[in-house]
């Protein structure tokens, strides 16, 4: 073989392993300390019913990203999931998530196996989070702690009433707090750092 031939197969060689190693799932912390991927699926293991909600209702969004996740006490309380969990026990997701952007800004939909779209988040700027929030925050047990940029509207799709989410961190500990329209505090979830 020539130098050349032998130059593109090289190349081609080492764009594969880059892009093997690039192309990883993300990690995230599991209670012992070690970590373990989140479970990205390909659109095809969607079931039908939940690609064809969504596409009616996003189809202008060209790249999105599907994972599927077990059912938690977090679905029908603050209409979150643990991504912490990822599948039920039979191996299979009781809920979809689909996670892409709308004029840049981070959104993601969940639904349930059915296709009936539980709720949806959208990341918010601190311009745009509520103020009655902040002010509720602000007289909260948590009102010395940090701010993180972790600030996100989830919207319940049965009558489309909002939640606001906020992550706050002290030392090595880490809480999501959920508070209501009116800025009422409903829900305080200790995360694992």
């Amino acid at each position: 073989m020539n130098n050349t031939v032998k130059s593109a197969i090289g190349g081609l060689i080492i764009a594969c392993f880059s892009g093997q190693m690039m192309a990883q799932a993300p990690m995230i912390a599991i209670e012992d300390g070690g970590k373990k991927p989140i479970q990205k699926l390909d659109t095809a293991a969607v079931p039908q019913a939940v690609r064809t909600v969504y596409y009616i209702e996003y189809p202008a969004v060209a790249m999105y990203d599907w994972y599927g996740y077990a059912s938690t006490p977090m679905i029908n309380e603050c209409y979150d999931y643990d991504s912490g969990i990822n599948m039920s026990k039979d191996g299979m997701p009781e809920y979809y998530v689909s996670e892409f952007k709308v004029n840049d800004t981070p959104h993601k939909a969940i639904y349930t196996k059915a296709g009936k779209k539980v709720a949806t988040h959208k990341n918010l700027k601190n311009a745009t989070f509520p103020m009655v929030v902040f002010k509720s925050f602000e007289k909260s047990k948590y009102k010395n702690w940090k701010e993180t940029d972790d600030k996100i509207e989830i919207i319940k799709e049965a009558d489309k009433s909002k939640l606001y989410k906020m992550t706050v961190t002290k030392g090595k500990e880490k809480h999501s707090l959920y508070f209501d329209e009116k800025g009422k505090m409903v829900k305080d979830v200790k995360l694992k750092m």
